[in-house]
């Protein structure tokens, strides 16, 4: 056991005399040193130079700073680091610091005027007056003046104003949120989404299986078969999925739920009775909207789909009384051909006099044209104009289908649509082109005989394989 300096120094044992000087370090070491609020800790002297003995603890604003003896370099701030006059560290002690677990705003760069007590901000970047300097720090109003506080890493802090949490990262940046991987892989059931179950998010093994396997892993899902055995049974349409190690949980689909079902490769929706496989129907592949350019372009065609369709609405063109054409490239990059094309093309027109009508026909062409290429031949009244107008309301619509471009073949492209002319007749046309050398096309392109494309959109399907 150890007494108490006090024993030593103020003689109670035996009826020694007191001792001065161990009453003096008694004093020193054993007692903490209060200062006041209007002391300036940097002016105690905290070793006592007769006795050699140090003050250990100061109390300071109702807290307790420990002294430091491994630092000699951390700066004196006043609220977590004391410096006492010669130098010594007193750092706050764990557990007396003040607690801050929401505060006003994370936007505000001056201190207010009137602060409630207790009112507490995150202080961003360029603050002002007071705050200068304090910058990442939360500031708090206290009865002593504004006291900062800087958090450790990982604590998170309510912004008021925004109705979110803050986090302090580890480069001491204040982010937005609470950081990722919240919950742990597989934690969150599909039960447990609003309005996402499980038969919207799911790839399912097949949609056949009646009796549940064995040994299934975490994440097998089944659409149940028709005649389900087992635990199974009675849960006939229904989706099986393993959400924990050797159990199932079981979701009733409602009209609209989607699977993808791995056995077929293709998607299935629920009808309301029945789960019906989605094989044949277009997928939106990409839009574009022209604005002054001189052609559209789509690359990257394969074999991901049996047939292209690209759909073509309101296309005006910069100069007006002129042809509309498509042509394909071939490779990567792609090199665009620009010779060599077949195409034929009928065209009508509503023009006021007699029935207007022209065939087209080309094998050397520069490219596969979309409608009349010059005049239309009218009933024993002569010709009138065949060419797309620019003026208001004149414009150009035409859909293009083709398929299995990636074939080393002659690949058949056809086409049907209506324009305007530039006399304001209605042109409808239909026909077919290809390029006359076999072999696969990897982009297309839309182009005006003359000009840039002024207006348009321009959409291109993919209809999905069967």
């Amino acid at each position: 056991m150890t007494a108490h300096d006090a024993i030593a120094a103020c003689g109670l044992n035996g009826g020694a005399q007191a001792n001065k000087t161990l009453t003096r370090s008694l004093l020193t070491t054993r007692m903490p040193y209060v200062l006041a609020d209007a002391d300036d800790m940097q002016s105690l002297i905290a070793l006592d130079p007769a006795t050699a003995a140090a003050v250990i603890d100061v109390l300071f604003h109702g807290r307790v700073y420990h002294y430091d003896a491994t630092d000699a370099t951390t700066a004196h701030d006043g609220v977590t680091c004391l410096v006492s006059a010669e130098g010594r560290r007193y750092k706050l002690a764990v557990g007396s610091s003040v607690d801050v677990y929401a505060v006003l705003s994370f936007s505000t760069t001056a201190p207010p005027g009137s602060p409630a007590l207790g009112d507490a901000y995150l202080l961003p970047a360029g603050c002002t007056g007071a705050w200068a300097g304090h910058e990442g720090a939360i500031a708090v109003d206290t009865a002593r003046g504004w006291e900062y506080i800087t958090v450790p890493v990982g604590r998170p802090i309510y912004v008021e104003d925004v109705a979110s949490f803050y986090h302090r990262d580890a480069a001491g940046n204040w982010t937005l949120g609470l950081g990722t991987q919240l919950f742990g892989a597989n934690a969150v059931p599909p039960s447990a989404l609003l309005n996402l179950k499980a038969g919207g998010i799911l790839k399912v093994i097949n949609k056949t299986t009646n009796a549940p396997p064995g040994s299934p892993a975490v994440g097998d899902a089944y659409v149940i078969g028709a005649a389900p055995t087992g635990a199974w049974a009675g849960k006939s349409l229904q989706i099986a999925l393993c959400e924990a190690a050797g159990t199932w949980s079981y979701y009733v689909p409602s009209a609209g739920d989607e699977v993808y079902d791995s056995a077929v490769g293709a998607k299935a929706v629920y009808s309301g009775s029945a789960w019906v496989t989605r094989t044949a129907g277009l997928d939106l592949i990409s839009t574009q909207a022209a604005a002054g350019v001189a052609s559209i372009d789509f690359t990257g065609l394969d074999d991901t789909y049996d047939t292209y369709v690209l759909d073509i609405a309101s296309a005006k063109p910069a100069s007006d009384g002129v042809s509309a054409g498509l042509r394909v490239g071939t490779g990567a990059t792609p090199t665009w051909v620009t010779s060599g094309y077949g195409y034929s093309c009928t065209a009508l027109s509503d023009s006021a006099v007699a029935s207007a009508v022209a065939v087209m026909l080309g094998n050397t062409a520069a490219r596969i044209f979309l409608g009349a290429t010059g005049n239309i031949e009218t009933a024993g009244t002569g010709l009138i104009s065949a060419k797309v107008g620019n003026a208001s309301g004149e414009n150009f619509r035409c859909t293009i289908e083709f398929s299995n471009p990636e074939a080393a073949d002659l690949i058949l492209i056809d086409f049907k649509g209506s324009y305007i002319n530039d006399t304001g007749d209605l042109v409808m046309f239909s026909g077919s082109g290809l390029r006359r050398t076999a072999g696969a096309i990897t982009a297309i392109r839309f182009l005006f005989g003359a000009g840039n494309i002024s207006t348009g959109r321009f959409t291109l399907y993919g209809r999905r394989k069967s």
